[in-house]
């Protein structure tokens, strides 16, 4: 197979200053390019994850049916002190939901997207035999 991983999730947020405020203290995202085209935008990344948002409600893409995006974690207690310091509530159960191989929440961003945060056990993806 040619695909390694998910490239770059993009998304129209409704408040481009605040979702990218939030990013950076949340998940330590830094913006790389930012600009306008067709709407101002930004790309911002965290090691090999990238986003890139467009300020804008104007598109919602083919039958609208984002569910959530995930991003994976190293570190489980670093997260844990970082919902605290940063009033992050969970949007989704009632805290951390526990799998078999990993463990997760779901939060919100300022524009409504659900992000699943997954730390896998030893930080290694995993699946059932």
């Amino acid at each position: 197979m040619f695909v390694r991983h998910l490239d770059h999730l993009n998304l129209y947020v409704a408040d481009l200053e605040a979702t990218i405020a939030w990013y950076q203290r949340v998940f330590g995202f830094v913006v790389v390019e930012s600009g306008f085209s067709r709407a101002p935008f930004a790309i911002l990344r965290a090691g090999d994850a990238m986003l890139c948002l467009y300020q804008g409600e104007e598109h919602r893409g083919p039958g609208g049916g984002f569910n959530h995006f995930a991003l994976r974690i190293a570190d489980r207690e670093v997260w844990i002190r970082t919902m605290a310091e940063q009033n992050i509530q969970v949007s989704y159960g009632t805290g951390e939901i526990t799998y078999p191989f990993s463990s997760s929440w779901y939060v919100d961003d300022p524009s409504g997207y659900q992000i699943e945060v997954v730390a896998w056990k030893e930080d290694r993806i995993q699946f059932p035999a």
